[in-house]
């Protein structure tokens, strides 16, 4: 499983297409998770069998089980704009959604 802000995939997908998508990620189960409602909107045109998109609230990730790999840009983005203590929250909850030998 990989995890990636729904924005992110979407530009992806709309540059580069499905195709690219699943060849970036050939056995991979996509996981795109925003907070945006409108960019949820827009994102879940691109939902396949592989590629979900989710509201991303710490309750929903944590019912999603461990992940390979979590790709947070929205999170390294915002990190000059929130204190150092809300950024380092965000990181280490991120990292226990993790499987074991898993990144981000």
């Amino acid at each position: 499983r990989t995890r990636c802000s729904a924005h992110s995939l979407v530009r992806v997908l709309e540059r580069r297409g499905m195709r690219h998508a699943r060849r970036l990620f050939a056995k991979a189960e996509i996981i795109g998770a925003d907070i945006n409602p409108v960019v949820l909107l827009q994102a879940r045109k691109h939902r396949s069998d592989r590629i979900c998109f989710v509201y991303a609230s710490d309750h929903i990730l944590s019912g999603l089980g461990g992940f390979d790999a979590i790709f947070c840009m929205a999170v390294l983005r915002s990190a000059g704009h929130y204190p150092f203590e809300i950024f380092e929250e965000r990181a280490l909850f991120l990292e226990t959604l993790l499987r074991p030998a898993g990144f981000w």
